[in-house]
């Protein structure tokens, strides 16, 4: 599981499994993953479950976190579904930027709201980018990309 934390904000995400777990052929929609989110904000609490993620996106995700240094900027990373959206920001501390918007958003954002979505400001400090790419990489074993069936 993947763990983030603010003062006052706990994201958790984590693989419960892939889109179409019984797939007998190697395509792209294979490797689709269903994410679950639990998080807790100050104004509310709410879940989710999305294929917002590949097998390919969790491993860039894991990657990039491994290099995330303190006092940097980063563009960060945008997913094919623009469910969840990672960045780096120096200022005003180094901080990790989610944003979670469409699907992954809050449900009290509506209609157009839910396209920007929600974005969070988790400290480098509570949020150690070495532990969370351990934690990617963990995920990513127990999900690795199919391969070819014999």
């Amino acid at each position: 599981m993947l763990s983030l934390y603010a003062a006052d904000i706990e994201v958790q995400l984590d693989v419960d499994g892939y889109q179409f777990p019984f797939s007998r052929f190697v395509c792209d929609d294979d490797r689709w993953l269903q994410i679950r989110g639990n998080i807790r904000h100050p104004l509310g609490h709410w879940q989710f479950r999305d294929p917002c993620l590949t097998n390919a996106e969790l491993a860039t995700l894991a990657k990039w976190l491994s290099t995330l240094q303190p006092g940097g900027d980063d563009d960060g990373l945008g997913f094919w579904e623009p469910c969840l959206d990672f960045a780096l920001t120096s200022q005003p501390e180094p901080a990790i930027v989610l944003t979670l918007a469409h699907e992954c958003a809050p449900p009290w954002l509506s209609g157009e709201e839910r396209y920007d979505g929600l974005t969070l400001l988790l400290p480098l400090a509570l949020n150690p980018p070495a532990d969370l790419a351990i934690a990617a990489a963990a995920i990513l074993r127990r999900f690795p990309v199919r391969s070819t069936p014999d």
